[in-house]
């Protein structure tokens, strides 16, 4: 999210009956009053509007809410953030377990190379720490097989051949074709599988549900055809947690916690930002919610959302993780163990 609006420019905007949609890695609002410009020409240090003496109301105090606030303020706006937990931040969390701070949300680092998030730690004197994901062994629960570091490499490989043969599955299968259908075909179905192949399958299936979503919902047009470029420098964590990145994020900004935004309207001069705490006037509205709050309309528009952003809101999914947070009374584990232990259980994860 930070990588595709720290500095807005990245995002395309596009203005309609007054409101221009600013896509990125999530879906954003902006609206201005009817006939003025809502968004202005994107410019290196963010996203350049003009001036008013109201301010800009940005919906979320997540990563993406308070990234474009900074760079809105750092621009010289007024800016006013209405969130409706208690606490800023988004889906990142870090929490205190004795002496230790621990990510319980957001954690990773991908890539520290020409990477936003980690040139603004960097600015700020925020260190972060290598810290690779790839498991050190593994528990296969179906055989009751535990593999080690080099046991994890077969069904890695397994997963880089079904990648490769993508492309063929793809002119087989169709376009129309699910990332199921082609597991199926390179692997075999469910239940029909030899270990090593269920282990790849697994390693699939595990990825595209953490990430993505479950793969009988999943193109495999898009998997062969779509662009995933990672950035180099392997994967970081920060030290202290990511709560160090929020609190620089959202260090002299106006934040309002413990505010739910109802609606969201077009009005004379600007905008009107009707929330369980009354309602706010501004020139422009910048709505950075998650996709399942836009997805269960609890925030209205007005005028409503075009038909094409209301289908792309209801065609978007999202992928489910979670993360169990394990304490134990004492250490078990040697020193040079660092990326965890990897559960492959059965398929339709």
């Amino acid at each position: 999210v930070l990588s595709s609006v720290v500095g807005l420019d990245a995002a395309r905007a596009r203005t309609q009956n007054g409101c221009a949609a600013l896509i990125g890695a999530l879906l954003f609002f902006s609206c201005g009053a009817p006939g003025e410009s809502a968004v202005g020409v994107p410019a290196a240090g963010g996203l350049r509007v003009e001036a008013s003496r109201r301010p800009i109301v940005v919906v979320g105090a997540g990563v993406a809410g308070l990234t474009a606030a900074r760079a809105l303020q750092d621009a010289g706006h007024r800016v006013v953030i209405l969130e409706a937990r208690d606490s800023i931040g988004g889906r990142t969390r870090t929490i205190a377990l004795g002496p230790a701070r621990v990510d319980v949300g957001a954690a990773w680092i991908h890539g520290d190379e020409e990477n936003p998030v980690a040139e603004f730690l960097e600015a700020r004197g925020v260190g972060f720490t290598g810290h690779e994901i790839w498991p050190d062994l593994a528990v296969d629960t179906v055989e009751g097989v535990r593999l080690g570091w080099a046991g994890l490499l077969a069904p890695a490989a397994a997963v880089e051949a079904f990648a490769a043969r993508s492309p063929e599955l793809l002119s087989e299968l169709g376009e129309d074709a699910s990332l199921a259908g082609a597991l199926d075909l390179h692997f075999g179905e469910p239940g029909t599988i030899e270990p090593l192949a269920r282990r790849g399958r697994f390693m699939v299936e595990m990825l595209s549900t953490a990430t993505s979503g479950a793969v009988t919902d999943l193109s495999l047009e898009a998997m062969v055809d779509g662009e995933d470029e990672e950035l180099d420098g392997g994967e970081h964590v920060v030290d202290g947690g990511y709560a160090a990145l929020v609190d620089a994020l959202g260090d002299g900004l106006d934040v309002r916690l413990g505010v739910r935004v109802e609606r969201v309207e077009l009005a004379a001069g600007g905008v009107r930002v009707v929330s369980t705490a009354g309602a706010f006037e501004g020139s422009h509205a910048l709505v950075t919610v998650p996709l399942g709050v836009l997805k269960s309309d609890t925030i209205a528009f007005e005028p409503p959302l075009p038909e094409r952003k209301r289908a792309a809101i209801e065609r978007l999914g999202m992928g489910s993780f979670e993360k169990l947070v394990y304490v134990f009374d004492a250490r078990w584990w040697e020193d040079d163990f660092e990326a965890g232990v990897a559960l492959m259980q059965g398929l339709g994860v």
